[in-house]
């Protein structure tokens, strides 16, 4: 037995040490030691097997590190078959729940659905009443949804789970989380109640003493606030505990949503250097998805700020980097997003093929995601895409289905807008049905301008062209 302990022990003590490799080559030898014992041994077999059913768990998990998937899974999976051959119990389920979730970590890696493991896993924790893990599991799942409507759902069901977490600080930091992604999802879904939830989560945090809490509620309540000025003045409180936290990750982010700001506020200069530091900060954690965020932003500043044709091409070279970071992280929100930028900054060029490519890339992923404001956001400018390269009988049916979109999600800016594109598009193919879509425009923006002044530059840029289209 001292054998197989002094194997297991330097297996352990290598991986301390960041030696893997020898790591291996113990836990080899201490599960020979184990095998042997469990085939000779005529008592003590169910505590051999959960003995090896840890070591397994273990060796899959080095292989993990060293990037050998497929190992790391047949590990995994042997270290399944023996806690299966025990009675179970509290510790053993709760073993049975880590082999689960480092298991999924594989399917994610392997691009499997890792949806049927995340369900057993947590049903395994539930069962060992270790419900921090299964609360942490049910994050992850989120994750694995598709629809906005679900991952509702989800958060707030984690937001009911995490109170039978008996440590009253992790329970709290667990709600706390559940509400802040709960309000984010309800302010992408354009939920009124989207500023109370947030505002529900930063009182949570507050009392936590939590600062990453407090600035993740900051950034998503400066994106709820219609005046920029208040928006920036909290992004720099933010950007203030960053400092204090040291994390240069939390810093990227806070830096990325003042760059962005910026651009609204027409501080282009600004705007620039603030995300320039941001992706060094990104850049510096290892943040390929914030990277690759920062990098569209960057394109898109560069793009509005274009004086000459080279910043043009600048903007094409941040995009295509955008696009391939975001395409090694699988962040596939993002990659349509970045699809989305670089079909505006090919549009612009006047290269409208790679513009209809990168819209109809972004409009699959959109449409599969179930995220319908951006769905109408993105066949808009596929629209404008599809006009430029001649695609004529494409034109209107894209741009109906944009505005067929926007009614549904009630955004009477979006279908003002699709809809004095789509007039445009047909004044020299049909004048009756341009100057329709041009009047429903007008129509609609009228409405708006009498709560949002900046409606009015619309309006008579509307109003101009009308008339314009009734003189031909």
């Amino acid at each position: 037995m001292k054998k197989r302990s002094d194997h297991c022990a330097k297996a352990q003590k290598y991986y301390q040490n960041g030696d893997l490799k020898n790591s291996l080559e113990s836990l080899s030898r201490c599960i020979k030691s184990l095998t042997k014992t469990l085939r000779e041994s005529a008592t003590d077999k169910e505590m051999v097997r959960f003995q090896l059913a840890r070591v397994y768990h273990f060796e899959g998990m080095v292989n993990l590190q060293l990037n050998r998937a497929k190992k790391a899974e047949q590990s995994f999976n042997k270290s399944l078959q023996f806690i299966d051959k025990i009675p179970s119990n509290d510790e053993r389920m709760d073993l049975k729940g880590d082999i689960l979730f480092s298991l999924s970590m594989i399917y994610v890696f392997t691009n499997r659905d890792p949806a049927e493991i995340y369900v057993q896993a947590k049903e395994a924790f539930v069962e060992a009443k270790n419900y921090e893990s299964a609360v942490k599991v049910m994050f992850q799942q989120v994750n694995n949804e598709q629809s906005l409507q679900k991952q509702l759902e989800a958060y707030r069901e984690i937001k009911k789970s995490s109170k039978k977490i008996k440590d009253k600080k992790i329970r709290k930091f667990y709600e706390a989380k559940a509400v802040l992604q709960e309000g984010k999802i309800l302010h992408h879904m354009g939920d009124k109640d989207a500023l109370n939830t947030i505002m529900k989560a930063k009182k949570m945090y507050s009392k936590l003493k939590d600062e990453k809490g407090l600035i993740d509620v900051m950034v998503e309540q400066a994106a709820m606030i219609e005046d920029l000025s208040q928006s920036e003045d909290l992004l720099i409180e933010a950007l203030d505990l960053a400092k204090i936290t040291g994390s240069p990750e939390t810093m990227g982010m806070v830096l990325t949503k003042l760059g962005i700001l910026s651009l609204k506020l027409g501080k282009f200069k600004k705007g620039k250097n603030r995300l320039l530091k941001g992706l060094k900060y990104r850049t510096e954690a290892g943040d390929k998805d914030g990277a690759a965020q920062t990098l569209l932003e960057l394109s898109k500043i560069t793009l509005i700020s274009a004086r000459e044709n080279e910043d043009i091409q600048n903007a094409v070279n941040l995009i295509k980097q955008s696009l391939d970071l975001y395409s090694a992280t699988g962040n596939e929100y993002g990659l349509a997003s970045a699809h989305e930028m670089a079909s505006t900054i090919y549009t612009s060029k006047g290269e409208y093929m790679p513009a209809v490519k990168h819209a109809k890339e972004g409009r699959k992923i959109f449409h599969r995601l179930k995220d319908k404001p951006s769905e109408a956001r993105i066949l808009a400018q596929l629209g404008v895409a599809l006009d430029g390269n001649g695609d004529t009988h494409e034109v209107v049916p894209v741009f109906e289905k944009s505005i067929k979109l926007f009614s549904e999600l009630s955004s009477l800016s979006g279908q003002a807008e699709v809809n004095y594109l789509l007039g445009l598009h047909l004044i020299k193919i049909d004048k009756i049905q341009s100057l329709k879509h041009m009047n429903n425009s007008l129509s609609i923006y009228d409405e708006l301008r009498k709560d949002n002044s900046d409606m009015e530059t619309m309006y008579t840029v509307v109003s101009h062209k009308i008339k314009e289209i009734e003189q031909i």
